[in-house]
């Protein structure tokens, strides 16, 4: 492959990395669940308590769910569960 191929690859490549819709947007089995209560209504210290999880796991599961879906709140993520 010549310089300006290997060139214009590279760039394409580090094009996609930067694009929303490459990022991985599969949330974990844990981050489903976590998902799912929170899109119910349940209090992150209850989340907490039905999965034996610290309140702080429950936090950074939150935040990688919203990063994952790009939602910012729990309201985005109620209305993205009824969107399903």
């Amino acid at each position: 492959m010549s310089w300006f191929y290997k060139n214009i690859h590279s760039r394409i490549i580090r094009a996609k990395r930067n694009l929303p819709e490459f990022k991985q947007t599969v949330l974990s089995k844990r981050e489903n669940e976590v998902f799912h209560l929170i899109g119910n209504g349940i209090e992150r210290q209850e989340i907490a308590h039905m999965l034996d999880i610290s309140p702080k796991t429950v936090d950074e599961y939150k935040r990688r769910i919203k990063s994952k879906l790009n939602l910012r709140n729990d309201a985005d993520i109620a209305n993205k569960l009824r969107s399903l």
